[in-house]
């Protein structure tokens, strides 16, 4: 199969294929396995562009961002950070609350972990900031009476962000909003 004679199921299976050695990556030769999984990906990008097909482009973004991160903790963190920073803006100019509301979240809980990640490799303080900002707007979406188990989930990482934020400033306000999403998290176990 070519991508000249079957472009959609090109890029389809190349996408699952970058899914795959993803997954792989978990498994045995993570760093080959998650170049493989970017090259994979990229490759779907050729006919899943933005303008024909916003939704799969967004998708294949948000994937090429937290693989970026995955690779940052073998090699080259600052490049294959700042790789996954663009990455996940692609995916969120599509993702909008308004649009796509469950993935606008998704992706948000994605980019908090982005943040946390910048900041235990060596980043700035406003990275904690950004996490807990992040994690705040996957909460517009992911609401205790709707989601319940998103909710829990999204506030343990959100009282993880006030405990990190907490050793750098306003102890005593940020351990409090810590303890305060704890409760909230363990509500809905």
């Amino acid at each position: 199969m070519t991508i000249e004679s079957y472009p959609d199921d090109y890029s389809s299976i190349q996408f699952n294929l970058g899914l795959s050695y993803e997954s792989l990556a978990e498994y045995e030769d993570k760093e080959l396995n998650l170049k493989e999984a970017l090259e994979s990906y990229n490759n779907s990008l050729v006919i899943y562009i933005q303008e024909k097909y916003p939704y799969e482009y967004a998708s294949i973004n948000v994937n090429l961002a937290t693989t970026y991160m995955k690779l940052s903790e073998i090699e080259d963190s600052k490049d294959n950070l700042e790789k996954s920073l663009v990455c996940f803006n692609k995916a969120l100019k599509i993702f909008t609350i308004e649009s796509h509301p469950i993935y606008f979240a998704l992706t948000q809980i994605s980019l908090g972990d982005y943040y946390i990640i910048k900041y235990k490799t060596g980043g700035v303080d406003k990275d904690i900031e950004k996490a807990v900002s992040a994690y705040k707007d996957a909460l517009k979406v992911f609401t205790e009476e709707n989601y319940p188990e998103d909710y829990s989930y999204v506030q343990g990482k959100l009282a993880n962000a006030y405990l990190e934020l907490s050793n750098l400033k306003d102890r005593e306000e940020n351990l409090e909003k810590a303890s305060e999403a704890e409760s909230e998290a363990t509500k809905n176990p």
